[in-house]
């Protein structure tokens, strides 16, 4: 599933808390001679596995949010060598410092230290290898997500048009994506368009194209309405919705003008 501004979708914080339980469980049972019907049996196998849940969900919850502080600063993968090494020194290092620090607070509280617990005999291991996994995770499902995004903005080839039609007549939308920019038709189908922002408004009609923000243009044919947005903005109603689910933003430059566009045709 791919939201509507293309940003990754991680899983729900239910399924996230129940993968958090079976890392705490192996956690704790890492390297101790019971089974888990045997542990059931043991008192402090729950103490110990509320700590390690605890412990888990902060870092694990941490590493979330690095990810999507690191989705935004590097939207869509761009610069990914770049984006790697962040995930790497934020993601992974920073975690296992934290991991630590929390830790060691915890046997705190127990009424011992973290060296005399066994931590870096057993658990640091495992708590390593978890947080290396968390991130590759996050990675894997960001990766995957993103190949979707290109493959719905793939230009079809299905339909050629006509020699003597023209070739804005079936545009109802342009916006970027990636370094470029989109142009979506009435079929729904989308193609890749290599004009600029100035040459696109330059070329289309005025009276039925408008530049709603810095980025976005909207043939009056896909609009179907507006109502209020955040921060004085319009959010556009679409007649049908596009595939891609791109919402369409008015800024609150753009809004008077638009309203008086939409409204009356095209005026200066």
């Amino acid at each position: 599933m791919i939201s509507n501004n293309s940003q990754t979708v991680y899983p729900s914080f239910y399924y996230r808390v129940l993968f958090y339980l079976f890392s705490a469980h192996f956690i704790v049972s890492f390297g101790e001679p019971e089974n888990l019907f045997e542990l059931l049996k043991l008192s402090f196998y729950y103490l110990a596995l509320g700590g390690s849940f605890i412990i888990t969900l902060i870092i694990s919850e941490y590493v979330l949010a690095i990810t999507k502080y690191l989705d935004r600063v590097f939207p869509r993968f761009s610069g990914f060598r770049k984006r790697v090494l962040h995930q790497l020194l934020w993601g992974i290092i920073s975690t296992v410092l934290l991991a630590v620090l929390i830790a060691a607070l915890y046997f705190r509280l127990r009424g011992t230290d973290i060296i005399t617990a066994g931590y870096f005999r057993y658990d640091f291991t495992v708590v390593v290898g978890f947080v290396l996994l968390l991130n590759t995770l996050y990675l894997i499902i960001g990766l995957v997500q993103h190949r979707q995004f290109q493959f719905k903005m793939r230009i079809p080839n299905k339909v050629k048009p006509k020699d003597d039609a023209s070739p804005y007549e079936n545009i109802v939308a342009i916006y970027p994506v990636e370094r470029g920019f989109v142009a979506i038709l009435k079929s729904g189908e989308s193609i890749i368009w290599t004009k600029t922002i100035e040459q696109s408004l330059h070329e289309l009609p005025e009276s039925e194209y408008f530049l709603i923000n810095r980025s976005d243009i909207v043939h009056r044919e896909l609009i179907a309405g507006y109502q209020p947005s955040d921060s004085r903005r319009l959010k556009l109603i679409l007649k049908e919705p596009l595939a891609s689910g791109k919402e369409f933003i008015v800024s609150q430059r753009k809004v008077v003008e638009f309203k008086r566009w939409f409204k009356n045709g095209f005026s200066k």
